[in-house]
């Protein structure tokens, strides 16, 4: 047998060990359940017990508006979960997916200027921009009539292009020469002024 068969064949015969001890697995035994049961979750809590602890006299109502029960069980109602408040999360993914989404149309009409200009680099007009946005964007020729994003006009290729609606007052985005970018409302000033 030649000698680098051989190799292969004890290679091969290590990666077959490896695999049968693999698939065997591991036997070690189970850890055993505590012997006490687990305190009951808080969504356990029904409207019953409110009712029997309270009718009984023996429900202590707590200052987070939850009950005390005889057993010593608390329940508590939290406003977020049944549906009251808790609104800063729900208004922070709105948030962010508003912003991904004015960074995308941002892009695209980035995009689509930078396909326009001549090869010389010439910037296309406001009103070619806004014909070709109406031909083949017509949600972000829509944003743009709606106000959400102002399209300067400008001829200078490293300027800003657009930028959204409050840039000029709080933070946003722009685009600047073809890329998008955030920029605080200073930022955007500086630019403008140019």
């Amino acid at each position: 047998m030649k000698p680098g068969v051989k190799g292969a064949l004890n290679v091969g015969g290590v990666v077959l060990g490896v695999m049968l001890i693999l698939s065997a697995g591991c036997h070690k035994s189970k850890p055993k359940p505590p012997d006490t049961p687990p305190p009951p979750a808080v969504s356990a809590h029904n409207d019953s017990q409110d009712a029997a602890a309270k009718k009984a006299g023996s429900g202590d109502e707590t200052p987070g508006g939850g009950l005390i029960y005889p057993a010593g069980g608390v329940g508590i109602v939290t406003p977020g979960v049944i549906g009251g408040g808790g609104g800063g999360a729900i208004q922070a993914v709105r948030k962010a997916a508003r912003r991904t989404q004015a960074r995308n149309e941002l892009h695209n009409l980035g995009l689509l200027i930078e396909q326009m200009r001549d090869p010389f680099g010439k910037m296309p007009t406001r009103e070619q921009i806004l014909q070709e946005l109406q031909r083949s964007y017509p949600q972000l020729y829509q944003a743009i009539q709606e106000g959400s994003y102002i399209l300067t006009g400008t001829t200078d290729g490293s300027g800003v292009w657009a930028y959204e609606v409050e840039a000029d007052i709080r933070p946003g985005l722009a685009v600047i020469g073809g890329r998008v970018t955030s920029i605080s409302p200073e930022e955007l000033a500086r630019y403008l002024r140019r």
